[in-house]
């Protein structure tokens, strides 16, 4: 489904920041100069809540809701009083913004109302901005609503097309919506198994002259946000795109890899992880914790240089009781585990009854049994 977020004035009322929120909104995630911008923001978010809060805006226009979350919950009052700085309704909006994009709707949707209702108390459920904020919670409110019934018509589309192919009759622009409905339920349940069925059909795609270059942009952009089915997948389908379209956009994308751009992925990764396996971790099978488990595998198939990714997923599934799928999460990772990472995993592999998988991480003079078991 298409993020309600996606139109949403970031800052919410920059008349709350400093500069009108000039700084934030110099960090764009597509603006070559962006990490710059952010790293002004940063030094500056000492000065003031308002300038804080300036920094928050800036993570989240350069496209890192995690770390934007953080940023904004640390300045948020709470009931008890813990923290000083003074309710900002802005703030508060742009926290719920940071909360869809990282795909938290329901916890957005009620920080959403709660500013709402507390504005109709003080009677300032008037002007342009209570007209903002009551749009944003009917687009959020109403792709709530959807997202089963998002499900249930994109799976119906998926069995139509396959009884076309079983027929011989699935056409070109069939086989590409085929395609696109396995990538809505992907994205719509953080499921790595409807993104491989999706790049499967995309690959078939890649030698046909009408539809080869809509299918390795869609085929890359899948790789970029949910990781290929397959490690060398990630370059044969960038090989393909550049021959058909050099000047992609994705391409450049996925090409950044200046220092800036890694010190912003590292940062990110570090909330992202942090906050999603807190939730796996917490609550198992339920939501939010499924679908927490499901993002942490799929991020550290499209990351990994980021080798945190990597490490989340395999705690969060030893948590789950599931060593051999933590293995092979942690194979993932392209980059070297930090002395920290090896001392969790093997604390974690030897919880959950793998002693053997424990021993290789652990320093080579304390590679014992801890169990006595050996």
């Amino acid at each position: 489904m298409r993020d309600p977020s996606a139109n949403w004035d970031v800052p919410f009322d920059a008349e709350e920041l400093p500069d009108q929120g000039l700084t934030a909104r110099l960090a764009h995630s597509r603006a070559h100069y962006a990490w710059q911008a952010l790293v002004l923001a940063q030094q500056q978010a000492d000065e003031s809540p308002a300038h804080a809060h300036a920094y928050g805006v800036a993570l989240l226009g350069c496209g890192m809701p995690f770390a934007a979350g953080d940023a904004l919950t640390d300045l948020a009052p709470r009931p008890d009083g813990d923290r000083p700085a003074p309710s900002s309704y802005g703030l508060r909006v742009d926290l719920a913004t940071a909360g869809v994009r990282s795909g938290f709707w329901d916890l957005a949707m009620a920080q959403l109302l709660e500013v709402a209702e507390e504005l109709l108390r003080k009677g300032l459920d008037h002007g342009r901005r209570w007209g903002d904020l009551a749009d944003r919670c009917r687009q959020l409110h109403r792709s709530l609503a959807l997202r089963d019934e998002e499900r249930t018509f994109q799976r119906l589309r998926i069995a139509w097309f396959q009884e076309l192919a079983d027929a011989g009759e699935a056409t070109v622009e069939h086989r590409l919506a085929w395609a696109r409905a396995h990538l809505a339920l992907g994205e719509l349940d953080a499921d790595g198994q409807e993104y491989d069925r999706a790049g499967r059909l995309l690959f078939a795609l890649a030698d046909d002259p009408e539809a080869a270059e809509t299918a390795l942009e869609l085929l890359v952009g899948l790789h970029l946000r949910a990781g290929p089915e397959h490690r060398e997948d990630r370059e044969r389908a960038r090989g393909l795109l550049h021959k058909a379209n050099p000047h992609s956009r994705l391409l450049r994308e996925g090409a950044r890899n200046d220092e800036g751009r890694r010190w912003m992925a590292g940062l990110e990764a570090y909330h992202a992880t942090t906050t999603l396996l807190v939730l796996a971790r917490e609550t198992g099978d339920t939501e939010p914790g499924l679908r927490a488990r499901r993002r942490l595998a799929l991020l550290a198939r499209a990351h990994p240089d980021q080798p945190r990714y990597a490490v989340a997923a395999a705690l969060a599934l030893l948590a789950h009781g599931e060593p051999a799928a933590a293995t092979d999460a942690l194979a993932l990772a392209q980059a070297p585990l930090t002395v920290e990472d090896h001392r969790a995993l093997a604390d974690a592999f030897t919880k959950a009854g793998r002693p053997d998988l424990a021993r290789a991480h652990r320093a080579p003079d304390d590679r014992s049994d801890p169990t006595g078991t050996e």
